[in-house]
């Protein structure tokens, strides 16, 4: 990828990034290697694309979580509290219990 400049910066999903490698797999462009390995990852991690539009439009409802968190959320789709408040953690965000439990539920 020497030499190539990216079109858009930013977050994107695992799902976001299989309708990508698939688009470009549709499009009969070779995949590299590192799109491949991305491809096959995605495919076994990813959740149905409509299932993902549907939970983050409800995560981003709740108007305390930023883009970022959110599709670090979707990509992990935490099971339990504790599980969650390590991603919460991870990216410097704490959360009261309340908040945290209606996240548990939108993601369930």
């Amino acid at each position: 990828m020497i030499g190539k400049s990216a079109k858009d910066k930013g977050p994107i999903s695992i799902t976001e990034a299989l309708q990508i490698l698939n688009k470009r797999k549709e499009e009969n462009k070779e995949l590299t290697y590192e799109q491949d390995s991305a491809l096959k990852h995605a495919t076994k991690f990813a959740i149905p694309a409509e299932k993902f539009k549907k939970l983050k439009q409800n995560l981003e409802d709740l108007k305390f979580l930023d883009e970022i968190l959110i599709i670090k959320i979707l990509d992990i789709l935490p099971k339990n509290e504790m599980l969650l408040r390590q991603i919460l953690a991870y990216s410097g965000k704490t959360l009261d219990d309340k908040q945290i439990e209606s996240i548990l539920n939108i993601i369930k």
